[in-house]
């Protein structure tokens, strides 16, 4: 017969397990669970950028380590819709989940595409309009490099249009199609943005709008480290070369190696670079600039907005909120015609981005808008109509 001390330990391991079962059927936070999607987005396109994600040459090779990044973040928006009641009817979270599908159509996952194909033929309208917006995803990064296909497609867009111009996903998706990595020809490129421009008067595209657009021209000005003004203007002429930074991020100090070294290889009349500290306090952004002189291009910084420049949102960034948020790692790259040529390169492809822009090429056509921001105004100049 067992003793009554037996019996109490059983209790107690019956007890612990019923804890750890109801412990494990409990959704977890939702804000840790958008903290693993942002570390996972990080991961990956740490890994990859999105032209080498969509380059049909290297499909094979990268589908098979890329699929997992994204079949777990679809496990973490279907996570996200268990744990918040509202998620399914937050466009940033219905956005990743389809988008996530799309994604690993492209690479060949059949529960996948059988998913959205499921989607599409819901009796539910919106979910429907979603999965045809998906399964058109999955197609149009397909023949991402035929253009006579992304032409066809183009006007099959025109349906999406039609029957949700305001709606936020189909948004957020088109606006993706114009991301700055994807490597359209110019024609296209320009039909493509003034297609989404035109079309979809959604928040996501009105945010859209408000940033650079690849060719159009692009400036700022503000106040450097010294206290002292800039205006890009004075660097008429040259290829300009932004980057954020943080002195209590090792990321970030870490490339400053490389940058020197990049910088010292193109002469001062072709090539400047300029960098702003995201730094809350100016002693560190000083205290670091003092004791690495070989750091000598402009530096701004402005006490006033305690690390967050408006330059980090008006192109595109989110603002920084380390450690969880993505750094600003990419760089920024305007011609020498004082034009916007992208947002996305690294210090592996930033070389190959500067011969680029030094090289002179025609104004885009499309208009664009103009944006005034406090302390330091990046401001995009509105292009003549055609």
């Amino acid at each position: 017969m067992p003793t009554p001390r037996i019996l109490l330990t059983f209790a107690t391991i019956a007890l612990a397990a019923g804890l750890a079962l109801a412990q494990a059927a409990k959704p977890r936070d939702p804000v840790v669970i958008k903290i693993d999607v942002e570390d996972l987005e990080q991961s990956l396109f740490a890994t990859y950028n999105i032209a080498a994600l969509l380059d049909p040459a290297r499909r094979t090779e990268i589908q098979e380590k890329a699929a997992p990044y994204f079949k777990k973040r679809l496990a973490l928006t279907k996570e996200m819709f268990a744990a918040d009641p509202k998620a399914d009817e937050n466009p940033f979270w219905v956005s990743k989940y389809i988008a996530s599908l799309a994604w690993l159509t492209l690479y060949g996952d059949d529960d996948a595409r059988k998913t959205l194909e499921a989607h599409a033929n819901s009796a539910n309208r919106t979910m429907a309009l979603y999965g045809k917006l998906g399964k058109f995803m999955a197609t149009w990064y397909t023949h991402i490099k035929d253009q006579d296909e992304l032409e066809k497609l183009l006007e099959q867009a025109k349906t999406f249009a039609d029957r949700a111009p305001k709606d936020e996903v189909v948004g957020t998706f088109f606006v993706g199609f114009c991301n700055d990595g994807i490597k359209y020809p110019e024609p296209f490129r320009e039909k493509l943005e003034a297609f989404v421009s035109g079309e979809f008067p959604s928040y996501a595209v009105r945010a859209w709008k408000a940033i650079p657009r690849m060719g159009r021209p692009y400036s700022f000005a503000g106040t450097l480290v010294n206290g002292k003004p800039f205006d890009t203007a004075s660097l008429k002429g040259k290829v300009i070369v932004l980057h954020f930074w943080l002195t209590t991020d090792a990321r970030y100090r870490n490339h400053f190696a490389k940058l020197a070294e990049i910088y010292k290889a193109y002469p001062r009349a072709d090539v400047e670079f300029v960098g702003v500290s995201l730094d809350e306090s100016p002693r560190f952004a000083e205290g670091y600039l003092q004791g690495h002189p070989e750091l000598t291009w402009p530096q701004f910084y402005d006490a006033k907005l305690k690390g967050v420049h408006p330059l980090v949102r008006s192109l595109g960034f989110r603002p920084i909120a380390l450690p969880t948020t993505p750094p600003l790692l990419e760089l920024t790259i305007i011609d020498k015609e004082g034009r916007y040529r992208g947002s996305n390169f690294t210090l592996d492809t930033v070389r190959a981005g500067i011969k680029t822009a030094l090289t002179p090429r025609p104004a885009a056509s499309q208009p664009t808008t103009t944006t005034t921001k406090p302390a330091l105004k990046p401001t995009t100049a509105p292009a003549q109509k055609s």
